[in-house]
């Protein structure tokens, strides 16, 4: 069973079961108390037994979260499950980059998979873009972790008209209409 709290300064927590976990966090000194909940915050997956190549997409979920993936949303924006928009089935994750101007990130996790056992590994992914402006500063981050998550690398950083998939800029939201897009 889980502990319903530690007081150590970096608690080490093992999870027995699948799932999704709030995390809860309380920070006091002799006169404050600071108390936050992390809702569905640790996910926690059966271990890969496919072979490889192992591969991962959006099909067989109907929202966020879900069992392989934790998209980070604030105030009711960030990354949603497309049904219609799949390129090798109908779905596909999206969020609205035009409405919104303000400077915002957006995180998707996967479960991920343990490549230690391999010498190399690759990773390919399927991106659909168009530009609102020539001055667009939208910028897509590709991290990795090598070690379950204690730290990040970046693997690739695209932007602007490197990201963009589509001619001319759009001047309406966009979304692909082809495989080209």
């Amino acid at each position: 069973t889980l502990p319903d709290w530690s007081n150590l300064s970096t608690p080490e927590i093992n999870y027995f079961t699948t799932g999704l976990f709030d995390v809860g966090l309380v920070v006091s000194n002799s006169s404050t108390v600071i108390s936050e909940t992390f809702p569905e915050f640790i996910l926690v997956t059966e271990p890969s037994t496919s072979l490889l190549p192992y591969e991962e997409d959006f099909e067989g979920i109907s929202s966020f979260p879900s069992n392989n993936w934790i998209a980070d949303s604030q105030e009711g924006k960030g990354w949603e499950l497309s049904t219609t928009d799949g390129l090798s089935g109908s779905h596909s994750a999206k969020f609205d980059n035009f409405s919104d101007d303000a400077v915002t990130s957006y995180t998707l996790f996967g479960a991920g998979a343990d490549a230690s056992p391999m010498s190399y590994a690759s990773v390919s992914f399927k991106v659909a873009f168009a530009q609102k402006t020539v001055e667009n500063k939208d910028i897509l981050k590709l991290f990795y972790s090598p070690d379950c998550g204690q730290t990040w690398q970046l693997r690739a950083s695209r932007s602007g008209s490197v990201l963009a998939t589509v001619s001319p800029d759009a001047n309406t939201p966009f979304s692909p209409t082809s495989d080209a897009d």
